[in-house]
């Protein structure tokens, strides 16, 4: 069968970094089932609408499969219309977080045959068999769709208990020539994007990840060294970003990551995520031997009080602990804080403020607005106060990731939670403590 699978645009005014590796893996096990699968990558090319339209118009195929994170829910809604305009007749499927947490309001929005819910490597093998065969859709596992008007929703996927059995993602159907000389930070180029594990045990009130409190599942370290060198042979690749939510969650592996990069004599500099309370410093010290240059911490505040009400389950002690052992081992804590979550008051601000500074942080600090998207308990909360009036508004209103303040779930005016924003970033507590202007 013959499958075209879209990323579409999500962050227009960014320099595309990561390629879409939900829809890598997706490509890879259609591939791997022998279907003929291309991609369209709007995201990494950066095409204009008029190129898009004249890409799928010019594209023979039996499906359309489009996967992208719920930020781009606008764009998708412009994308399916289109393709419905070009190829009336061809399967439309969509899944990741644009869809797995509202498949109802997408199915009842979109012109779309078919949502992959949670998942989807084996599910989109099984919908493939059933589709290009004529067969029932309700023999097919994490999915939903319409029939008779009715919206049909089948058992749940289970999770893959051995991810390692998933193919390695089909870099090549992306246009790697763009992502690989992308530079983050001084991670030095060309770098390559790999996930190690699928789960977190945490359920932090915001977080929309699809994988957030469930059972953390890991690639063996040998699978990884193997992806590592693959992608050096290929692509001559200096620099891995670790892209998991919560590489450190399990410290022996660590250590057999650390030892096979040695063994191996990869020299390869790398970077990853972890919890604060994840680390102590004999691991950082291996971590930084192995080539590690950089862990990225969501510190999200200084406020014992916030950290609690988004059940961080850490404290500001720990966070300030974390960052100080990075600075020891010559590791870069790369930190990341937000502004405007339940609870959140002037006071709370300063209290993150006066962390950056106590910690001193190098420049730029990201200060993102708290915002709630759907199947998070932030969102719940929004909705229940009556902060949600029109979800497919919010949901059109998304863009850039957390730049701009969308839901104001604090008790504090807009303006003034936009201005203490802006005076975060300055690192200003004079200006903090400034009367207002008002």
């Amino acid at each position: 069968m013959k499958i075209l699978l879209i990323s579409p645009l999500l962050t227009p005014q960014r320099t595309p970094e990561v390629y879409n590796i939900g829809l890598g893996y997706i490509a890879a096990s259609l591939l791997e089932d022998g279907h003929n699968v291309n991609v369209l990558d709007i995201q990494g090319h950066k095409y204009p609408p008029q190129k898009v339209i004249e890409e799928i118009k010019n594209t023979e195929c039996d499906v359309i499969g489009i996967g992208t994170l719920i930020t781009g829910y606008k764009y998708v809604e412009w994308l399916v219309r289109e393709i419905r305009n070009l190829k009336p007749k061809v399967k439309i499927w969509i899944g990741n977080s644009v869809a797995s947490p509202i498949p109802e309001i997408i199915l009842n929005n979109m012109a779309i045959d078919v949502v992959v819910a949670g998942e989807g490597e084996i599910t989109v093998k099984e919908l493939a068999i059933a589709t290009e065969k004529g067969e029932d859709l309700q023999k097919v596992k994490g999915i939903y769709f319409k029939q008779d008007g009715k919206i049909i929703k089948t058992p749940e996927r289970e999770l893959i208990p051995d991810i390692d059995a998933i193919p390695f993602p089909a870099w090549h159907l992306f246009p790697q020539e763009i992502y690989l000389k992308t530079r983050t930070g001084f991670m030095p180029s060309p770098r390559a994007f790999v996930i190690t594990t699928r789960g977190c045990p945490y359920r932090c009130t915001y977080c929309y990840h699809p994988f957030q409190n469930q059972r953390v599942r890991f690639h063996s370290a040998e699978r990884i060294i193997e992806e590592v060198k693959l992608l050096k042979s290929r692509y001559q690749v200096k620099s891995i970003l670790f892209g998991d939510d919560l590489f450190t969650v399990n410290k022996m592996r660590v250590y057999r990551i650390c030892d096979l990069l040695e063994k191996e004599r990869l020299n390869i500099k790398w970077m990853s995520s972890s919890r604060v309370d994840s680390i102590d410093e004999d691991m950082l010290k291996r971590m930084k031997s192995a080539g590690c240059l950089c862990l990225g911490f969501g510190i999200e505040s200084g406020s014992q009080t916030i950290l609690d009400n988004i059940k961080k389950q850490t404290t500001v002690e720990k966070s300030k602990r974390a960052i100080q052992l990075c600075k020891k081992v010559g590791i870069h804590p790369a930190c990341s804080f937000m502004i405007g979550n339940v609870g959140e008051t002037r006071e709370t601000v300063l209290e993150t403020v006066s962390f950056v500074k106590e910690i001193d942080l190098e420049p730029p600090i990201g200060f993102f607005f708290a915002t709630p998207y759907p199947g998070t308990e932030l969102y719940d909360y929004a909705e229940k106060e009556g902060k949600i009036p029109d979800e497919i508004s919010l949901f059109e209103s998304y863009g850039e990731q957390s730049e701009e303040l969308l839901v104001n779930v604090t008790k504090m005016s807009d303006d003034d939670l936009i201005n203490l924003r802006k005076e975060a970033v300055g690192y200003s507590m004079e200006q903090l403590y400034a009367p207002s202007s008002d």
